[in-house]
């Protein structure tokens, strides 16, 4: 859904959207430098593209807060990850506010365009190494640099708009203003992610996790499965597929020999396991 929305989006605004004249001296950053056919329907397009890149980052994020395990560490890197692209755009957002009203020179917003383009890359690059190793110790600077990142951005665009000479507040004025908003919104946002960092965090075990015999993923199987959840619900927060839980109780059941018959319950059996090892 989510390529499908970005291809569209690009393929209509290539087809839609024109350079002006190129000897013009006009800085390509700057909005009067394309002409755009039929721009409603681009600006529709583009919007849903927009939209269509926070759904990764909220659906890992929820994912994140709902799994349990390595898994809710991992996710919730995976999640700062694919929020690099929505503030990238958000960034772009903000360049255009600081050409118009911000009379911000177009070159200067070149520069930064592609700065930030490469600092969001890099971001998601680094978030998608981290989640693929031991993610748990990542987990606080990653969110809080996220976060914080955010927060800036919304500084910034609030500075800009603050700064703007229609608003004509003054110097001193201006930068209390800015200075106010930057100590309540940046450190709310650090405030804030170290709380989602914690809530991300894995919960530290008071019983044993691991069952003699099991491997660590089908102990947490065994686990969720004695607290109570069917396998939809074990999909649910580690996860995986409704699939893949049966498989590992398929091999939980055989690593502890429990056959099925008419006279046993072998998840009822494998409870009672579960708990003599973990009381």
């Amino acid at each position: 859904m989510v390529t499908g929305a970005l291809a569209a989006a690009t393929a209509t605004n290539l087809l839609l959207t024109s350079p002006a004249d190129p000897f013009a001296g006009v800085a390509t950053i700057a909005p009067e430098a394309w002409r755009t056919a039929a721009a409603p329907v681009g600006a529709l397009l583009t919007l849903a593209a927009g939209l269509a890149l926070l759904l990764l980052p909220v659906r890992l994020g929820r994912a994140a807060l709902t799994s349990q395990g390595p898994a809710r560490a991992g996710l919730g890197i995976a999640a700062a990850g694919t929020a690099a692209a929505p503030l990238v755009v958000l960034f772009c957002l903000l360049l255009a506010v600081a050409r118009d009203p911000g009379a911000v020179d177009p070159a200067l917003g070149s520069v930064a365009f592609l700065v930030a383009l490469a600092g969001g890359s890099t971001c998601a690059a680094g978030c998608a190494v981290l989640a693929s190793r031991d993610a748990a110790a990542a987990v606080p600077a990653v969110v809080r640099t996220t976060t914080v990142a955010t927060a800036v951005l919304v500084v910034l665009g609030a500075g800009t708009l603050l700064a703007a000479p229609a608003v004509d507040l003054g110097p001193t004025l201006t930068v209390a203003a800015v200075a106010v908003l930057a100590v309540l919104v940046v450190g709310g946002a650090w405030v804030g992610g170290g709380r989602l960092a914690a809530a991300l965090a894995p919960a530290e075990p008071g019983t044993p996790t691991r069952v003699p015999g099991l491997t660590a993923r089908e102990s947490e199987v065994l686990g969720l499965l004695a607290s109570g959840a069917s396998n939809a619900g074990i999909a649910a927060q580690l996860v995986i597929s409704e699939r893949t839980v049966d498989a590992h109780l398929r091999s939980v059941f055989a690593k502890l020999d429990l056959r099925a018959d008419g006279g046993t319950n072998r998840r009822v059996q494998a409870t009672r396991i579960w708990l003599q090892h973990t009381s």
